[in-house]
């Protein structure tokens, strides 16, 4: 089946106005008028979010509307699981979009230095483009920080097998000079600083009334395998809490792992633990705590993807 081509520039869409079509269509279809109006009574909004979305479901091919009544489309009910719509929808309508809408999208995309994540300023998105912005965004493929948006994990995925962002090629290459290869490294070693002296605190205020007080072993051995050991109780008799710690930025989390960090782990398993901290958060304590951390960051290949991103080569004699 060819899809067909979907003009974004219809104005505001979002999937709040998905959520309230897609359960009100039936095999029969729902008068237009009449969503409309449920629309307004419901949500107290002008007409223009939700007939913009309607005239977006047609486009896209995943409704029609023929007279006065809205109605799923037989391609579209043929692709979906009625008890799954939200995801269906979404990857319905990536599916439809032209590719040279995307291309004009993130034409200006620039991958951030320390963190590697890929950025696209706001000012930089075509006015045209602003339904797509939109639905990006609602999708969560697209993650607002303040005048910027990250590229969340699944949307750059999806761009690279279309050939759209090449994420292992050059398309986004750079020159990096000595200095500022030198600045980046510096201020991955700050704010993983940062994250250890909050780390810290925090297994001090909760093991205020113990005895035997956490340490952080990254000032003493460097090759410990974990920044922390640390109490799991107060009531524990020796340190059986070790503890390594990740700065992150929590909309969009990626952190590296090393040999010797994911040995640890597992050598250590229950009693090894991944802080995974955001520095920017005004609440001064992790942002995930994951327990037994090898079984359940390192191995789960659902909860975390794993990209190599090093390679080791040792002469054979």
């Amino acid at each position: 089946m060819k899809l067909r081509t979907v003009d974004l520039n219809t104005g505001f869409v979002d999937t709040r106005t998905f959520g309230l079509v897609m359960p009100l269509l039936t095999a029969r279809g729902v008068n237009y008028k009449e969503l409309v109006s449920y629309w307004i009574g419901k949500y107290e909004d002008s007409t223009n979010r939700i007939e913009n979305s309607i005239a977006f479901l047609e486009l896209a091919g995943i409704v029609d509307i023929r007279g006065t009544m809205v109605s799923f489309t037989a391609s579209f009910r043929n692709q979906i699981s009625l008890t799954n719509q939200d995801e269906a929808l979404m990857k319905f309508i990536l599916l439809t979009i032209d590719n040279s809408l995307y291309e004009s999208m993130f034409r200006d995309i620039r991958s951030d230095e320390v963190s590697g994540q890929y950025i696209l300023d706001n000012k930089d998105i075509p006015l045209g483009l602003s339904g797509l912005r939109d639905l990006l965004i609602s999708f969560d493929l697209l993650i607002r920080q303040g005048d910027t948006f990250l590229l969340s994990e699944r949307l750059e995925k999806y761009l690279s097998t279309r050939e759209l962002l090449a994420l292992n090629g050059n398309q986004f290459s750079r020159i990096i000079t000595l200095d500022s290869f030198n600045n980046i490294l510096l201020q991955r070693e700050e704010n993983g600083a940062k994250a250890e002296s909050i780390a810290l605190q925090y297994e001090k205020d909760r093991l205020f009334s113990a005895k035997t007080q956490p340490q952080q072993m990254s000032l003493i051995n460097v090759t410990a395998g974990y920044d922390i050991k640390s109490l799991d109780t107060v009531n524990s008799a020796s340190y059986d809490r070790f503890i390594e710690v990740k700065s992150v930025n929590s909309r969009y989390i990626r952190f590296f792992v090393t040999r010797n960090e994911m040995d640890k782990a597992k050598k250590l398993g229950k009693s090894y633990y991944l802080y995974l901290i955001d520095i920017n958060l005004p609440h001064k304590k992790p942002y995930l705590i994951i327990p037994d951390a090898y079984k359940n960051a390192f191995q789960d290949k659902i909860k975390f993807q794993q990209d190599v991103e090093l390679y080791r080569f040792t002469k054979a004699t």
